[in-house]
């Protein structure tokens, strides 16, 4: 068997009459002739993708006339090599023409875009009850009456919590879900499927199984050491609980201590678990690989394989000064395609280290 590799993709898109009370999903048309086109995939959150098309080109003006927002989606397959895959899907949501330039850009949110259109409103109480879980119901409830057609894929996360949620308050789903991120849930999208799961520390539980050295990227990247966010001694604020986890370091005594508040918990089990994943995020110095991170068409990887969340084992030089073996979590993947061909950019972070969404 051939060994793995990202090659070189060429991108084809269409638009895609989502699945609504009135009948199943079916194809609206192709859009051919793609200016360019951009996707990524992140862990909490919700991302974007966009394609520019040619206004002459056959059959686009009549497919896009029948473009709905949140009604109609945009899908994007990726060739290269023996393989079509489905890299992006998500609802559309703006659609703009350029008489003048003879372009039209359709811009889409991943699936994960409609917990911001769904509210809680019927009573949830857990009692020690595994956040993935919890997760799961909030999710089945929201999409109960109103399914795009997505599905759920969900891990134990070996954490036990407390959590309630009354009608009156109106809690929004993705308010809900971004406490539990914090917590200790990791969720991410890919095409139409939710992955739900894994201690966030532990990352997901795949690893890639072939190492990246500087010679998977387009250009070496950078390392960097940082103590920015150093913690050794967590404290979350509950809703009538307190969470704490580390202390002073045992060798030497210094002390890093910081306090955060999460007014949905409100139980002990949970905020205790939260100040432990705060800790493991924290209490040793992070490297991070930098740079444009442009992987090489001879990586060895496959772009289905790169889940966020997975755990990729890397071997970097660093410029002689921080060498790096170990395993990083891959944050995003970025795609772009144009006339120059096609880029595909990674983010890695250490493990458990906390996103810009989740820090906002």
């Amino acid at each position: 068997m051939a060994e793995a590799c990202l090659g070189d993709g060429e991108y084809a898109a269409r638009v895609v009459r989502r699945r609504t009370l009135l009948g199943p999903a079916r194809p609206l048309g192709e859009l051919p002739t793609l200016e360019g086109a951009s996707w990524a995939r992140a862990p909490q959150t919700t991302t974007d993708a966009s394609v520019t098309v040619a206004l002459g080109a056959e059959g686009c003006v009549e497919t896009l006339n029948l473009v709905d927002p949140w009604r109609d989606e945009l899908e994007l397959y990726r060739a290269s090599g023996m393989s079509d895959d489905l890299v992006w899907a998500g609802p559309i949501i703006d659609l703009s023409a350029d008489p003048n330039g003879g372009t039209a850009t359709v811009m889409a949110k991943d699936p994960s875009a409609w917990f911001a259109k769904r509210v809680l409103l019927t009573d949830f109480i857990h009692e020690d009850v595994d956040l993935a879980t919890i997760v799961a119901e909030y999710l089945a409830y929201a999409f109960a009456t109103d399914d795009p057609g997505i599905s759920v894929e969900t891990t134990p996360t070996g954490i036990l919590g407390t959590r309630t949620v009354a009608a009156t308050d109106l809690k929004r789903l993705d308010t809900e879900l971004a406490e539990l991120a914090r917590t200790g849930v990791d969720w991410t999208v890919t095409g139409r499927t939710f992955w739900i799961g894994g201690v966030e520390v532990a990352g997901r539980t795949v690893v890639l199984p072939t190492r990246l050295v500087d010679q998977a990227f387009a250009v070496p990247p950078t390392v960097r050491l940082s103590g920015a966010d150093m913690v050794n001694e967590a404290h979350v604020r509950g809703n009538g609980v307190q969470g704490a986890y580390g202390g002073p370091d045992p060798q030497d005594g210094v002390l890093l201590q910081d306090v955060r508040d999460e007014q949905s918990i409100e139980d002990q089990a949970s905020a205790d678990a939260s100040a432990a994943t705060w800790w493991d995020r924290g209490h040793e110095p992070a490297y991070y690989v930098e740079g444009e991170n442009q992987l090489a068409p001879d990586a060895p990887v496959e772009v289905q394989t790169l889940i966020p969340g997975v755990l990729v084992p890397v071997d970097l030089d660093g410029g002689g000064v921080l060498p790096y073996q170990g395993r990083l979590r891959l944050e995003s993947l970025s795609g772009n395609y144009s006339a120059d061909g096609e880029a595909l950019t990674v983010a890695l972070q250490p493990i458990g280290t906390v996103t810009p969404a989740e820090a906002a």
